[in-house]
């Protein structure tokens, strides 16, 4: 019986099954094999089949719908961006809705290769190297938008933090790519257990993004709170020299609005990172810790996938450019003349 390649296990991991004698199997082209069941009705098996025995067409509906969704809700997001016209300090936020469109794209061929029975989807390297790279690019985008103070405001800028976004990822992701001599084995790259090491490499690159955008963020919060005190002293200053007329705001009233808007902000990003450890957090413990266990893998790379969708989601719930200019409000109120763009 030929023996077709094994999908890696940051995607689908293999789950080997052997039919029994007399069950009427066979084996098609692609290494796959078919048990006829009792109404004339055929099941995938083998590792597209997963844990779930028999289970093939439900999980490739379940991708083929997460990639819909992801799709749908990050076209959504680019789509608001644009219509806000608001320069070029959300080319980071766009770009952000692009990589996890693309990324929930990547679903699709997984998706169809499960529905089709087929062992694995054509081009398996690079269609995982291409993932793995996607949620990098995602990872690092993430803190150079929260490092950026203010957002790029001018193309030249945001074309220098868009070069330094993907040279990390992709000199980051050089390793697994073509240092895990893959295809002498047929294997899709950085396949858990032989290359625990470059696993390693690509979950604590990722890990210390994520640590480092937690760090600024607390120093942001500190900071703001550190200049609410500060600002409520010279508000109280100029509030108490100056004259106003009935009607008109006060420095108080400025203070305030940009101590909302500097939480609101952080806000944002805080539930951003949130989100990205409660999805992607499973499998980089699962990768660390139990590299060649099939189920946790499996579950924890669905978990993963469905990050794509949510992370557009959130900035769409949330109703605002969490690192626009500092007088970004929600979408559908005017501009604060008062606060300085």
């Amino acid at each position: 019986m030929a023996k077709g390649p094994s999908i890696p296990r940051f995607l689908i991991p293999p789950l080997p099954q052997r039919p029994a004698q007399g069950d009427g199997c066979c084996e098609d082209r692609s290494g796959v094999t078919s048990v006829a069941s009792g109404n004339g009705s055929s099941a995938c098996s083998g590792p597209w089949a997963g844990p779930w025995a028999g289970g093939a067409a439900a999980e490739a509906a379940l991708l083929l719908a997460l990639a819909a969704l992801g799709m749908g809700t990050n076209c959504l997001l680019m789509g608001q961006v644009a219509a806000r016209r608001r320069g070029w300090a959300q080319g980071l936020l766009f770009h952000q809705g692009l990589v996890d469109c693309t990324r929930a794209g990547l679903l699709l061929p997984l998706g169809l290769a499960l529905l089709l029975c087929q062992r694995a989807p054509p081009r398996c390297p690079v269609l995982e190297s291409a993932f793995l790279l996607l949620v990098t690019v995602s990872t690092v985008n993430l803190l150079t938008w929260v490092l950026s103070d203010g957002g790029p405001d001018s193309p030249q800028c945001l074309a220098l933090a868009l070069f330094l976004v993907w040279f990390a990822s992709v000199t980051v992701q050089l390793g697994p790519t073509f240092l895990a001599g893959a295809r002498a084995a047929h294997l899709c790259p950085v396949q858990p257990g032989p290359h625990y090491v470059l696993g390693l490499l690509w979950v604590g690159v990722n890990a210390l993004c994520v640590l480092l955008t937690a760090m600024h963020l607390r120093r942001l919060h500190r900071d703001l709170c550190r200049s609410k005190v500060e600002a409520a002293r010279v508000a109280s200053l100029v509030t108490a020299m100056m004259v106003s007329a009935p009607g008109d705001r006060t420095m108080q009233d400025y203070v305030e609005r940009q101590e909302r808007w500097g939480l609101r902000r952080l806000r944002a990003f805080g539930l951003l990172l949130a989100a990205y450890m409660l999805f992607w957090g499973p499998l980089f413990v699962v990768t660390l810790v139990q590299p060649k266990a099939p189920l946790p893998h499996q579950v924890a790379m669905h978990v993963a996938f469905v990050h794509a969708t949510v992370n557009p989601a959130l900035l769409l719930v949330l109703d605002t450019d969490p690192r626009g200019s500092p007088g970004a409000t929600p979408l559908q109120l005017p501009v604060d003349q008062m606060v300085p763009l």
